[in-house]
């Protein structure tokens, strides 16, 4: 025997199926609930943190269109372990899966004589700075997602000062 939805209730149910194939928001039930979520990420901001301290040490932030803080080192020395954690519009930290390796931090440097940045090998959102010479440039850090930046932060201060001949 088949169940007839009453007329009300029939048409608040298409009106949900209509929503969410407008909408492209709602879970697709069938879908394998193992598989970790690979789509954009919606960042509002950022934290840059040294993991070389105990506790993390925060070297700067963006949030609501505001930069705080900035990164600094010496000439001729390197800053292993500077991580850049993505935040949402709720100051969560976003978590890329390991699994989606279609996503990886990407940067920019507006002068590349005065600071070196290379990916950090022990972690995908981690970098390396090398102080090269004395100055001022600054940094953009990015979520690449394919062949697309799905964020791109505002430019954070970097500072390389003069090498001081103490280690």
């Amino acid at each position: 025997m088949r169940r007839m939805l009453q007329p009300g209730r029939a048409i608040a149910v298409m009106a949900a199926v209509a929503a969410c194939g407008l909408l492209s928001a709602c879970d697709n039930p069938t879908e394998d609930k193992n598989e970790p979520a690979c789509d954009h990420v919606d960042a509002d901001g950022l934290v840059v943190e040294w993991t070389g301290a105990t506790p993390d040490s925060l070297l700067a932030n963006q949030w609501q269109g505001t930069v705080s803080g900035g990164l600094a080192l010496e000439a001729g020395h390197t800053m292993s372990g500077v991580r850049v954690t993505f935040i949402d519009a709720d100051s969560t930290r976003i978590v890329v899966a390991p699994e989606c390796s279609d996503h990886r931090l990407a940067w920019t440097v507006a002068d590349t004589s005065v600071v070196g940045v290379a990916a950090d090998g022990a972690e995908r959102w981690t970098v390396v700075l090398t102080g090269k010479r004395a100055g001022d440039t600054e940094i953009r850090f990015r979520v690449w997602h394919g062949d697309h930046a799905d964020f791109t932060s505002l430019p954070i201060l970097v500072t390389v000062a003069p090498e001081s001949g103490h280690h």
